[in-house]
């Protein structure tokens, strides 16, 4: 089964003092496929003005999120455990460390979904930025 939705990302980073706050909202696909619901996000252009592509991947106590373009990463957020990603740019690829502090998934009602995320992105053992995120997922109605 799959439903058109809407997705919301509404993200505070504070990295190293600077806090921005960044709202984002594109259409997409859900679909459920065994224990998990799979987003595919329809291709957008981001606040850096590169197109990218996120699919998230929601199971218990887990977010898997992709991001497809210029900038690629997969990030998999769950707490109590710390994730590597390989973080791709054009001019080159870096290793970080995902440390998840919070996550709260409410996916009881598939047409809307929300999660709340807080984490922590370290590189070479150095806080680059801690974030709070909201993650909705609503049935597109139109």
């Amino acid at each position: 089964m799959q439903k058109k939705v809407v997705i919301t990302i509404d993200g505070l980073h504070n990295r190293q003092g600077d806090e921005e706050r960044l709202i984002n909202t594109s259409s997409g696909i859900l679909e459920v496929l065994d224990s998990e619901i799979v987003v595919n996000g329809d291709e957008q252009v981001d606040e850096s003005g590169e197109k990218v592509r996120t699919i998230f991947r929601i199971r218990d106590g887990r977010i898997k999120m992709v991001r497809k373009g210029n900038f690629s990463s997969v990030m998999i957020f769950e707490k109590g455990y710390d994730h590597h990603v390989d973080y791709a740019t054009p001019y080159g690829t870096m290793d970080m460390l995902v440390k998840t502090s919070s996550l709260d998934i409410n996916k009881e009602d598939i047409s809307n979904i929300i999660a709340n995320v807080e984490y922590e992105l370290l590189m070479d053992d150095k806080t680059m930025s801690r974030a709070k995120v909201k993650i909705e997922v609503k049935e597109d109605m139109n």
